[in-house]
């Protein structure tokens, strides 16, 4: 069976000194061989990089102190098994020596279709959203895992002309107007990108879709432990955990 989506991961840290400090003198000398040996490990895909090889001038906060490691691999057990299998468990171990003890979440997994290359931008937003909602099929942790979709995106396993027809889409937050008037039409087997301010915004608008386009129940009942809504006799949607609560009008 193919596999439609991939695990991406981010992690930060903050250093308690600066990368070319006698400090981190420890850490910097293991980079090399940890990040070639995920390169050959079973599962890896792809890893966040510059042309050092590595990533530790990459800044994605204006602290320079925090540093962030970011990769993608086939499936959760992939990543679990580098993470705490291999020789990377001897830097992990050592981690408090060069990096503070996080006082909040410092990473987050979630699926992506395969072949899709996460950005920082994207990373830090699913990394905030799980500090504030915990393990959700967003963003999720080892211990609290959410397993992949199991058919890729656009190509819902029930047969229509259109897989979402929306019309007039209307969504209120907390009794405010937040969308008006949107068309959607997505046919079976189509691709659509949602794009928004954030993460936030894009999963708003496209659970609406999801949830008011044709054959919108049969699909939203069969995503198992997806953080979801209710759709009532009058084509309504509630949200029933996770985000907050909003109502959707068609």
């Amino acid at each position: 069976m193919p596999n439609h989506y991939h695990l991406a991961q981010v992690n930060i840290g903050r250093a308690v000194a600066p990368m070319d400090s006698p400090a981190m003198a420890g850490f910097v000398s293991q980079l090399a061989p940890v990040n070639a040996l995920a390169d050959r490990s079973p599962g890896f895909v792809w890893r966040l990089q510059s042309e050092s090889g590595n990533a530790t001038d990459i800044l994605p906060y204006d602290d320079p102190s925090i540093n962030i490691n970011m990769s993608v691999w086939e499936s959760v057990e992939a990543l679990k098994e580098f993470v705490y299998k291999s020789g990377h468990i001897v830097p992990l171990r050592d981690r408090l020596k060069w990096f503070e003890k996080p006082v909040e979440a410092h990473m987050a997994m979630w699926w992506i279709p395969a072949g899709h290359i996460p950005t920082v931008e994207e990373a830090k937003e699913r990394l905030q959203f799980r500090r504030t909602r915990g393990d959700t099929p967003v963003a999720f942790s080892f211990s609290s895992p959410f397993p992949a979709p199991e058919a890729p995106l656009g190509q819902p396993d029930f047969a229509v002309s259109a897989a979402i027809d929306v019309r007039g889409l209307r969504v209120s937050l907390g009794g405010t107007p937040i969308l008006h008037g949107v068309d959607l039409e997505v046919g079976s087997g189509e691709w659509v990108t949602v794009i928004g301010p954030n993460v936030y915004e894009a999963d708003r608008f496209a659970t609406a879709a999801f949830a008011m386009g044709r054959k919108g129940i049969e699909f939203i009942e069969k995503l198992v432990d997806f953080e979801g809504y209710m759709i009532d006799a009058q084509a309504r949607a509630t949200f029933t955990s996770g985000f907050e609560r909003y109502v959707l009008h068609q």
